[in-house]
C-alpha cells in the first residue's frame, strides 16, 4: 500500500499560556486542530528557512 502520508509521531512541548492561547485562536480562525496549526505553521518556517539558504548559498 502507497500511503502519500509521512508517518506522524508525538512530540510534547511545553508552551506559555499566551502563545498557546494564540495559536488555538489561529487555528479556530482557520478551522484546523491546533496541531495542525503549529504543523502548518513550523512547515512553513521550514520553507522560509531552507529558500534564505537556497539564496545566500556560495556560487
Amino acid at each position: 500500500m502507497s500511503d502519500t502520508k509521512t508517518e506522524a509521531c508525538q512530540f510534547k512541548v511545553r508552551l506559555q499560556q499566551p502563545l498557546k492561547e494564540w495559536l488555538q485562536k489561529q487555528a479556530n480562525a482557520a478551522k484546523r486542530s491546533l496541531t495542525a496549526e503549529i504543523e502548518l505553521r513550523l512547515e512553513e518556517s521550514r520553507a522560509r528557512q531552507q529558500a534564505l539558504a537556497e539564496v545566500n548559498r556560495p556560487q
